[in-house]
């Protein structure tokens, strides 16, 4: 799968930007826009517009998924795009208008088919096993207008994500006591921030923190390329030494075969040098 997850609308997402790009692997590509809600999506939809036509892009569709639709229209329209875009918003509003629909259906074949499926913010936490994140803090949440019970989302990762995420105590203390009611990573990302996933491997942009059982750590973009800089070259080291080794046994074999002579009945050792020196 091809999954990327944006914290929110940020000059600094150019990095997560380029991963985009370099995801869908083509020129020209399409790319479907989905809003949380057909009102007031305007922003959004220019802003994702603007952005990725700097790279390119030059067809984007706008599909509003609280608009009747007949179910052939959306497959066409889902098996001709290369990226979908889920956009920001009322998270519980965009979950029940995707279950409604549907679409979780259509956005799953899409991602099996090699499909780049994008969410910022609410379009990041329903990709994700639920939306519990929109729930807290109770200072800081999006408001259950639609009285959804079930927070279940489509799972298409196994970690929650938290998005405008500040490391103050208010929201700390929050997502620590969250993360122990759960079973997998909680990542708490600022605006600017985001993770991508493809084919299973995380890579993590911006500031990230995991909260993983009631504890919290800073995930360090830098320090993870380092460590993979400093993997690379220890299995490069032990390739070539598995190499010099294996050269070096050869050698070896070949000079003992070198310095053994046949002997047969009636007939002396050949005295080489070395055998003389081993004789001693």
């Amino acid at each position: 799968m091809k999954l990327v997850l944006y914290s929110g609308y940020d000059k600094e997402n150019a990095a997560i930007d380029r991963e985009v790009i370099r995801l869908i692997g083509k020129k020209n590509p399409r790319v479907v826009f989905i809003p949380s809600t057909s009102h007031a999506h305007d922003f959004e939809f220019d802003y994702v517009r603007e952005t990725f036509a700097s790279y390119g892009v030059k067809k984007m569709a706008l599909f509003n998924i609280d608009h009747p639709y007949s179910t052939p229209d959306a497959e066409l329209i889902f098996k001709t795009a290369d990226m979908i875009y889920l956009s920001g918003g009322n998270t519980f509003y965009f979950l029940k208008s995707i279950y409604r629909n549907h679409l979780d259906r259509l956005l799953l074949d899409f991602v099996m088919r090699g499909g780049v499926l994008v969410g910022l913010s609410a379009g990041a936490i329903v990709m994700t096993p639920s939306i519990a994140t929109a729930s807290y803090p109770k200072f800081d949440r999006d408001e259950n207008t639609v009285g959804i019970g079930n927070f279940d989302a489509m799972g298409l990762v196994d970690f929650e994500f938290f998005p405008h995420y500040t490391p103050e105590p208010e929201y700390a203390v929050e997502l620590l006591k969250q993360s122990k009611l759960i079973t997998h990573p909680l990542y708490g990302v600022s605006d600017g921030g985001g993770i991508v996933v493809e084919n299973g491997r995380l890579s993590f942009f911006g500031d990230v923190w995991a909260h993983i059982n009631g504890h919290v750590f800073k995930i360090n973009s830098a320090a993870l390329v380092a460590k993979k800089k400093i993997q690379q070259k220890a299995q490069q080291k032990s390739k070539q030494m598995a190499l010099h080794n294996s050269m070096k046994k050869t050698a070896n074999k070949t000079a003992a075969n070198k310095t053994t002579a046949k002997v047969g009945p009636g007939t002396k050792p050949k005295q080489s040098g070395h055998l003389k020196k081993w004789s001693r």
